[in-house]
């Protein structure tokens, strides 16, 4: 699928799943251009909607945001996959 991109300023947000390769320098972009180094400004911002875990680009690389709540939001996605998961046990022994 890919990270999908939002511009609003001259910093970039982009929006993925944590499975995704997180876009770099010299990958091709959705045109089928190579993305160069200026496509990144400092401070763009890429966020996995599955995990919560934000990262800023700074110095050429993708950093992890340390937030007050990211470990609240780690053990609330935790849950809800561990009640997922019971709920589609409980689906499939209903069916069988």
């Amino acid at each position: 699928m890919g990270y999908e991109e939002q511009h609003d300023s001259s910093a970039r947000r982009y929006v993925g799943v944590s499975a995704d390769r997180k876009p770099r320098p010299g990958q091709v972009g959705t045109d089928g251009a190579t993305v160069d180094e200026a496509h990144y400004p400092d401070g763009s911002v890429l966020t996995e909607v599955d995990t919560g875990l934000q990262y800023v680009w700074h110095d050429q690389r993708w950093k992890l945001i340390r937030h007050p709540l990211s470990g609240l939001v780690q053990q609330i996605l935790a849950e809800q996959r561990k009640q997922t998961q019971l709920l589609q046990e409980l689906v499939k022994q209903k069916g069988t």
